[in-house]
């Protein structure tokens, strides 16, 4: 069964808030990664919730969120290298940030019918005639020697090619391995630690349970 990678979500979240300047955050990225496509600085409130990006660094393969609690990279092509140890360093080194959680996400397409998530079901849900479908799984996984949320999500959906705009039906895959929300304050993760763990879950994230 052949998969297509949509886009790639990588995500440092932070124990405690950022508070300052998100113009200096900005200009402390661009010397790892280069000027930007485009930068833009969200004029949100001040007590407005701290998930909420100030920051967005656009490029030409992945897109950069900063938000007061996580920073959050969203890659559109397989081959790019977000440097992920030069991120987690910058992150603990120069802005003294704590890194208490981790998360990799993967969104697939496979040229399928829904049948084959049908299949999954229960024997007498098998011949309902659905128009949508959604099955969800979370198995609690030990990766590099951390608990971590295995989740993997399957729905029928469409998929479109941006360059050809055609479009195919079929499954979406979503895969989610993420550190535990409880251990947010608890976790410090070291820039050699945070890249390995990341790593790992990067190789994990492109195994499927649902579907062989």
């Amino acid at each position: 069964m052949t998969k297509t990678l949509v886009q790639k979500q990588i995500v440092f979240f932070f124990s405690k808030d950022y508070i300052n300047s998100f113009e200096d955050f900005s200009l402390r990225l661009k010397k790892i990664f280069g000027e930007s496509k485009l930068s833009q600085y969200i004029p949100v409130p001040a007590d407005a919730p701290s998930e909420i990006p100030r920051l967005v660094l656009t490029y030409q393969d992945y897109n950069i969120n900063v938000s007061k609690s996580r920073i959050d990279f969203f890659v559109l092509n397989s081959s790019i290298d977000i440097k992920i140890f030069e991120v987690s360093k910058f992150l603990v080194d120069e802005l003294s940030l704590k890194i208490g959680r981790l998360a990799l996400v993967k969104n697939f397409f496979i040229e399928d019918n829904v049948s084959t998530i049908q299949n999954l079901l229960c024997e007498e849900k098998k011949s309902l005639l659905l128009k949508e479908i959604t099955i969800r799984i979370n198995e609690e996984k030990t990766i590099g020697e951390k608990k971590c949320n295995n989740i993997e999500i399957l729905s029928n959906g469409i998929f479109e090619n941006k360059k050809t705009k055609e479009k195919k039906i079929g499954i979406v895959v979503n895969r989610d391995i993420n550190t535990l929300l409880e251990e947010l304050q608890s976790n410090s993760f070291t820039p050699e630690t945070a890249s390995q763990i990341l790593k790992d879950f990067d190789v994990e994230t492109e195994k499927l349970t649902l579907l062989k």
